[in-house]
């Protein structure tokens, strides 16, 4: 529906250009359009406009008709969400996971001329970077709130696997992942909301409209 609206919208004013090229000429006065060609007009960024059967058109190929109504991807973003309920050190097997899960169909995305990328991402970051002491040794945490709780807490959050896990991993209490509380509204208006990695995503999908 919305690319046949655009459509009538943009060859609507063709065909008032051509009306009034013919209520001109028949009322003698020099009309913007002569309704046979080109002559006076000066194309600027978009130079494939024609002159023809007492209309002005164009196939919009490069021009911002063209990129509205073209439907071709050009890149495809896989984001894992909520990274910020893991640890920094697991982030790269979380990114191992997510192209083993998407699997074989990117390779067809590719020979299509799309770029591929993949992100790991969170909207609001919930938690913060820590430490933990465990059977002598120092290990990755997250400080948060968990959800239903009203303290912050250190916590091991636990790892993830860098490759696809079988259906018996999927049962066990090993992805069991702590949900945590997003900060505050008091806190956000002192320090804004954190994100991770969301300006990376967007530079990939949008940054090159803005060059």
């Amino acid at each position: 529906m919305l690319r046949k609206l655009i459509w009538i919208l943009a060859v609507m004013p063709f065909f008032v250009l051509s009306s009034l090229a013919q209520e001109a000429h028949e009322a003698g006065t020099v009309p913007l359009f002569n309704g046979v060609d080109l002559t006076g007009w000066h194309t600027m960024a978009q130079p494939d406009w024609h002159a023809e059967g007492n209309t002005l058109w164009t196939d919009g190929k490069g021009g911002w008709l063209r990129s509205l109504i073209d439907q071709r991807v050009n890149k495809v973003l896989f984001a894992a969400t909520k990274a910020d309920h893991i640890t920094v050190n697991q982030y790269n097997n979380l990114r191992l996971l997510l192209q083993a899960m998407v699997g074989e169909p990117v390779a067809d995305i590719a020979e299509e001329g799309a770029k591929v990328a993949y992100q790991l991402v969170a909207a609001i970051k919930s938690t913060r970077n820590a430490t933990l002491r465990f059977h002598g040794q120092t290990v990755e945490a997250l400080q948060g709130v968990p959800a239903g709780e009203g303290e912050e807490r250190v916590l091991y959050p636990g790892e993830i696997p860098g490759s696809f896990p079988d259906a018996e991993l999927w049962q066990g209490e090993r992805f069991r992942f702590i949900d945590f509380r997003p900060p505050n509204l008091a806190e956000a208006k002192r320090q804004g909301f954190r994100s991770i990695n969301l300006d990376q995503a967007l530079t990939f999908l949008i940054g090159d409209c803005f060059k």
